[in-house]
């Protein structure tokens, strides 16, 4: 589904795992002004795409996707910035990379649990909290746990200005990092 300006509650979105055409579960794209509340995203590529501004995603679950929710992305895959949007009271699990923010700017991110396993469509979560980009945004109470054969969360260089504060952070898989944070960040 592909929505600009929208508004839905105790949507169930379920794909079949990226086979037979299951690649996005819900695109919203440019000045959104969206909301998404009580839903449920599982078997996707993507669980949630979106770009633009204005984005409010509220309680919702993303399990047993490629990406669950895949932030400052256009419709060709390109970096499009994710801006002054809310992501609170989310749960991930399942997941190969729980959330993508691939460039976004006064973003915030709160009370949200990530949880990676063996069980993640490829066989082993990846990533949990992947932010590659972003500036002058806020995670505050995110618990990262469970088994990710990278990191649970990944921090690169383009990330400035952001403020992390209460998070829980521990990745039970030996091989992985619990957090990869680029090496140039204060």
């Amino acid at each position: 589904a592909r929505n600009d300006t929208a508004g839905f509650q105790n949507g169930e979105f379920l794909g079949d795992g990226g086979n037979n055409g299951s690649h996005i579960g819900y695109f919203a794209a440019g000045p959104t002004q969206s909301l998404i509340e009580n839903s449920d995203f599982s078997g996707w590529d993507e669980g949630v795409r979106v770009f633009g501004t204005g984005m409010s995603i509220i309680s919702s679950t993303f399990e047993h996707n490629g990406i669950g929710l895949n932030g400052g992305v256009d419709s060709d895959g390109n970096p499009w910035i994710l801006r002054a949007s809310t992501m609170t009271n989310l749960t991930f699990s399942d997941n190969d990379i729980g959330i993508q923010l691939v460039i976004g700017a006064n973003d915030s991110l709160s009370n949200s649990q990530i949880t990676g396993s063996t069980n993640a469509p490829s066989g082993q979560s990846s990533i949990g909290l992947y932010a590659k980009y972003i500036q002058q945004s806020q995670v505050t109470g995110l618990q990262v746990s469970g088994s990710y054969s990278n990191s649970a969360v990944q921090i690169d260089s383009g990330a400035t200005n952001d403020s992390f504060h209460a998070n829980t952070v521990t990745n039970s898989n030996p091989t992985g990092k619990a957090w990869n944070i680029a090496a140039n960040l204060p």
